[in-house]
């Protein structure tokens, strides 16, 4: 603080405040003040913090700091309200954080902030649900919202990637211009492209803050120590920040070579907390690899503590093996937190009932279904079958459902009430909600907020609640769609190809399909045959462009067709994701392809 004057009188209460709190005279403290001065207003509203269980060490920063957030009395009260009502944990700097931004914006300043995010495509839900993730999203100024934008375009960045950035991480509005400026030229200095740049920043948006020297640091360690290719950084930036756990495992005397099989073979280990994990699974790893190259992988479960959960999982991990289950599942089982291989009894008699309903040992939902019957007493998959059957479904419901998504028993009776019930209020009826789970069991996954943001995302677009519904029913996939995705495959199909919205009502499975490898592609065809006049003056229906297999599309419009008539660059690209085909052969590649004459020709 500067000034002896300021130092002394914030000494002096915070003095007071330690005594008071000493001899349970709190309270007593504010009476003790001027009535109505800052002071007094202070202490007061602390104390109101203090009860709701915000920590002494943040209560003294908030007591010295020049923020007039509890220095005011009615304004403070509905603040504090609001940022309670929103759920932030009293405990955590957050509270305060939020508490600060909501005092500091008044009704009209909020507004403004909500309208510069609503032209960007932020809709009101994404902003709180950013605001919640981290307060200071609301704090930013206009004109540092708009250079981000514009200097992550500059980057290489379109605007819906740089909203993708905003979303996984909104600190990154905290950097300035020259620091993403700067933070691109180190990657560059590296060796990475701009587009490898982007590709990371879009993964990892937190390397946009990273220093120089961290990130050279790194790059160095990872890419001349352990000589990974540059290339694996760009598909995985985040390993900058692991570089002390690789240093810690090549200090156990593992080779390069060493490291990078394991490591590979089990990249979960690096998400692993605590040196003591790490080295336990690193060397149970390692150890499983080399009996497995010597056909020794028996006599390892013998050489444990007999009864230890080490020796019950290699024991079971052995007899997985021998049904067939990849190696990357096993891996995956071994240093998971998850108790499925632990035990012996129980173990056997959950793989038993797995193996009887025929799931296929080599695929993930295996494993998924072992660790969820596992994990399912009989008393509380009781449970689970009586809250599927008030909703109409019956035993060999259950069990075809579990079938088709394992995860399906695994979900808590308060998540399934509260999808019901979310589902009807978007306008379903019971039977139609019990459809949708017919259909796609994995709705349940999704959370309340999740779709009513869906919904909110499809109504933004034009489609009325009713063509919502429709959608959901044909096609329940689409709740789980983020509304990036959305927007940008009904503003190509409607803004792009004029096919009126109310088609992607009756076909709303062309959410579901690549842009990259079908829908581009597909209209491309249908776009250059209807500049020439080949289709006529009327736009082929979309289920009819996208829907169709890949046979009907090609002999539909390009077998057909004058080749020449189709653009250079598409033909071009076509030859070089699509090979000659044998008899018989399927078809491969991007889509539509050319026959082997056509292909011929071009040659």
């Amino acid at each position: 603080m500067k000034g002896g004057k300021s130092i002394r009188r914030y000494y002096d209460i915070v003095k007071e405040i330690i005594e008071a709190d000493k001899s349970s005279k709190f309270e007593k403290l504010c009476h003790s003040l001027p009535q109505g001065s800052k002071q007094e207003n202070k202490i007061r509203n602390i104390l109101v913090l203090r009860e709701l269980g915000v920590p002494q060490r943040l209560l003294f920063s908030l007591l010295i700091s020049n923020h007039h957030v509890c220095c005011g009395k009615e304004k403070f009260e509905e603040s504090l309200k609001k940022v309670v009502g929103m759920g932030f944990d009293p405990t955590t700097p957050k509270f305060v954080e939020a508490l600060c931004i909501v005092y500091g914006l008044s009704e009209k300043r909020l507004e403004e902030h909500f309208n510069v995010y609503k032209r960007f495509g932020l809709t009101v839900s994404d902003i709180w649900q950013l605001f919640k993730k981290c307060p200071a999203f609301l704090g930013y100024s206009e004109n540092r919202i708009f250079q981000t934008f514009d200097t992550l375009k500059k980057c290489g960045l379109c605007e819906d990637e740089v909203l993708l950035v905003v979303k996984k991480n909104p600190l990154c509005l905290r950097a300035s211009e020259q620091q993403i400026l700067n933070s691109l030229e180190t990657f560059i200095g590296l060796g990475f492209s701009r587009d490898e740049y982007v590709m990371m920043v879009k993964c990892f948006p937190q390397c946009i803050g990273y220093s120089a020297e961290m990130v050279k640091k790194k790059t160095e360690f990872v890419v001349k120590k352990m000589n990974w290719p540059l290339k694996d950084m760009t598909l995985f930036p985040q390993k900058k920040t692991l570089a002390p756990k690789l240093k810690f495992l090549q200090s156990r005397g593992a080779s390069s070579s060493e490291l990078t099989e394991i490591v590979s073979k089990v990249p979960k280990i690096l998400g692993m907390k605590g040196g003591k994990s790490i080295r336990r699974y690193y060397d149970i790893v390692k150890e499983i690899i080399e009996a497995d190259k010597s056909s020794k992988f028996e006599k390892l479960c013998h050489s444990l503590p007999q009864g230890s959960k080490q020796e019950n999982k290699i024991r079971n991990i052995l007899v997985l093996r021998e049904l067939g289950v990849p190696q990357r599942l096993l891996f995956s089982l071994l240093i998971s937190n998850h108790h499925v291989c632990c035990g012996k009894e129980k173990f056997e008699e959950s793989l038993k009932k797995v193996v009887g309903m025929g799931f296929d040992p080599t695929t993930p939902k295996f494993v998924e279904a072992l660790c969820i019957v596992y994990g399912l007493s009989e008393k509380r998959l009781e449970e689970h079958f009586n809250v599927y059957k008030r909703f109409g479904l019956t035993v060999s419901d259950i069990w075809q459902l579990f079938k088709k998504c394992p995860a399906f028993l695994g979900y808590s009776e308060n998540r399934i009430f509260q999808t019901f019930d979310t589902l009807k209020k978007c306008g379903l009826c019971e039977d139609e909600v019990l459809l949708v789970f017919k259909k796609n069991p994995l709705c349940l996954r999704a959370s309340e907020q999740q779709i009513l943001n869906s919904l909110e995302t499809f109504i933004g677009l034009g489609f009325s609640r009713d063509e919502y519904v429709m959608m959901v029913k044909c096609f329940p996939q689409c709740i789980g769609y983020s509304a990036e995705m959305v927007k940008k495959k009904t503003e190509f199909v409607v803004k792009k190809m004029n096919w009126p919205l109310k088609d992607m009502t009756l076909f709303p499975q062309v959410l579901g399909y690549s842009m990259e490898k079908r829908i581009v592609p597909r209209c491309n065809v249908v776009k250059a045959l209807m500049s020439k006049g080949s289709l006529g003056s009327e736009l082929p229906p979309m289920a009819s462009v996208l829907a169709c297999t890949d046979q009907a599309f090609l002999n539909r419009y390009v077998v057909k067709h004058d080749d020449k008539q189709l653009p250079v660059q598409y033909k071009e690209d076509t030859y070089k994701t699509n090979k000659p085909r044998g008899k018989g052969e399927k078809l491969s590649g991007n889509l539509p392809i050319y026959t082997h004459t056509q292909r011929q020709a071009y040659l």
